[in-house]
């Protein structure tokens, strides 16, 4: 490479003589070898960052419903992708997470669940990062009506704070989700309207 090189300014001014006579002159071409260089490099480094911009983390979760005294610990997976940008990374997500009641009906617990879709951006210190989200979804759920059971489910603002650090290809941390329907007529009485949880989760990036 280096001889091919070093040989490219004379073969370009043998191909040039009969056109323009000076204008590739060894002389004159040293300043731009070193542009093309400077080229092929930011090329090169460019395309090494491509590789390396997007992620995608497979989520598992364990929660707790903070105002919901009624509910048990639930669980809870999301998929996430992550686009750096900055010095951090834009992300989308989409999850589902979900509630069983401490108290038996008719044999069956009644439920509660959510699915949000979200965008965030991610701040990194060094291996510790927290990452702001907001969205909308669905707050839903199966409930005990007396041997019966209705499923009441609508639209709901999603807030969300994650928080925690990364061990090469895993995060662990820590997250707080809270969540306000916008429901009308009959959802508005239904007592899981509005719903806050706080929970661990492990995430695995499928992309380092």
């Amino acid at each position: 490479f280096l001889s091919w090189w070093q040989r490219m300014p004379e073969k370009l001014c043998h191909i040039n003589t009969h056109s323009v006579q000076n204008r590739y002159c060894p002389k004159n071409f040293s300043m731009r070898r070193y542009i093309y260089l400077l080229l092929i490099i930011l090329l090169a480094q460019s395309a090494k960052a491509q590789e390396v911009k997007n992620q995608f983390q497979f989520i598992g979760e364990g929660a707790a419903p903070i105002d919901q005294p009624d509910y048990d610990l639930g669980w809870g997976i999301q998929f996430k992708w992550l686009h750096r940008l900055g010095a951090g990374a834009f992300t989308l997500s989409v999850g589902y997470t979900k509630f069983g009641s401490n108290e038996f009906g008719s044999g069956k617990r009644s439920t509660l669940y959510v699915m949000p879709w979200m965008a965030g951006y991610r701040l990194k210190w060094k291996k510790f990062f927290v990452e702001p989200q907001v969205g909308y979804g669905e707050l839903g759920g199966r409930m005990d009506i007396g041997g019966d059971y209705s499923r009441p489910s609508f639209g709901a603002f999603f807030y969300c704070v994650n928080g925690g650090v990364n061990l090469n290809r895993f995060d662990i941390g820590l997250r707080y989700l809270g969540a306000s329907g916008t429901g009308g007529g009959g959802t508005a009485s239904w007592h899981t309207r509005n719903l806050q949880y706080a929970g661990l989760f492990t995430a695995f990036n499928l992309r380092k």
